[in-house]
């Protein structure tokens, strides 16, 4: 039995789910939109009122109660109204808008953040198309790191190209501003050169560097014993003539 990178029983050579593998980052760009964020306020001001329209009428306020309740109830409608036009409509739409007259004019206005113009080559199966335009989206904002990630996935999942893939993990590390979303990096790209390019030399120098750069990770436990065992493996091949 061997241990995966976090410490857990498993085999080390599992591709990890892309989901899980990005648990490691920080949250997508879009849920920490201007818009989104106004939501999550406006939500808590519903509530607020609701609780206090409801005390009110506890304690015997009854109508100044009801009028509070009222209004807690129709900013939480408004709320979810808001949530899904900006989460469904808004940005999708003029990201899709800005993007068709970006391309009629040959503006390089930047469109809107969320790929999902990508994400529909992808679907497509037009792979290298979509490899292009987060290229494109990197050049035009190269602090981008959610781009180089997803065109890392890309390239690893349908393109295999595996070491343009740990080149943009790389730099999608060092663009990288907090250790969750290094950390992440770091074992994507172990995970990288041992499955997929069979590279133990490389995934080792990944390791030790893991282990230096964050000796306090609550996952540095599993990064020594997937080193050790690195170790084992290299230490126990036949040499050659």
């Amino acid at each position: 039995m061997s241990v995966n990178l976090l410490g857990t029983p498993g085999p080390a050579y599992v591709q990890p789910d892309l989901h899980l593998a990005l648990a490691f980052e920080s949250m997508t760009e879009t849920d920490n939109q201007p818009e989104i964020v106004a939501v999550r306020y406006a939500a808590l001001v519903s509530a607020a009122l609701l609780i206090g329209g409801g005390l009110l009428r506890v304690v015997g306020a009854g109508i100044v109660g009801s009028l509070v309740l009222l209004a807690g109830l129709a900013l939480a409608a408004l709320t979810c109204v808001l949530y899904v036009v900006f989460k469904f409509l808004a940005v999708p739409s003029a990201n899709t808008l800005l993007r068709f007259l970006g391309a009629q004019s040959g503006s390089s206005t930047p469109p809107i953040k969320g790929y999902s113009v990508i994400e529909a080559l992808v679907a497509q199966g037009r792979y290298q198309d979509a490899a292009v335009a987060y290229r494109r989206e990197i050049a035009a904002d190269p602090s981008d790191i959610e781009a180089r990630s997803r065109l890392a996935q890309l390239l690893i999942d349908r393109l295999e190209d595996f070491t343009a893939a740990a080149r943009y993990l790389k730099e999608a590390r060092e663009v990288a501003t907090n250790d969750r979303q290094k950390m992440g990096y770091s074992l994507r790209l172990v995970d990288l050169y041992r499955s997929r390019l069979d590279d133990r030399g490389k995934a080792m120098v990944e390791l030790r560097r893991f282990i230096d750069t964050f000796p306090d990770s609550p996952h540095i436990a599993g990064v020594r014993r997937e080193l050790s065992e690195l170790l084992v493996e290299m230490k126990a091949e036949p040499e050659a003539d």
